[in-house]
């Protein structure tokens, strides 16, 4: 798949589905959620393994977990 971010081989093995992801910003309005452009966010690799670590301890339970492979393509692997 030229082009296209994959995630390396030992992590793909971690979860029987992946489901490519990205970070978004919602911005409360009044009675609605904004998205903005996730270009602007300006988010780290450092900053996004800390949001996926976090993500990932409050969702272990349920069997999700998710990983970055930059700071804008993240995957969401699941069992089911």
């Amino acid at each position: 798949m030229k082009g296209k971010t994959q995630l390396p081989q030992a992590i793909e093995q971690q979860a029987a589905f992946w489901l490519p992801v990205c970070p978004v910003h919602l911005i409360a309005d009044r009675d609605t959620l904004v998205l903005a452009p996730t270009a602007g966010l300006g988010l780290a690799l450092s900053e996004a393994e800390g949001l996926i670590a976090s993500f990932n301890r409050h969702f272990a339970e349920e069997g999700y977990c998710l990983y970055a492979v930059s700071e804008r393509d993240w995957f969401l692997g699941s069992q089911q």
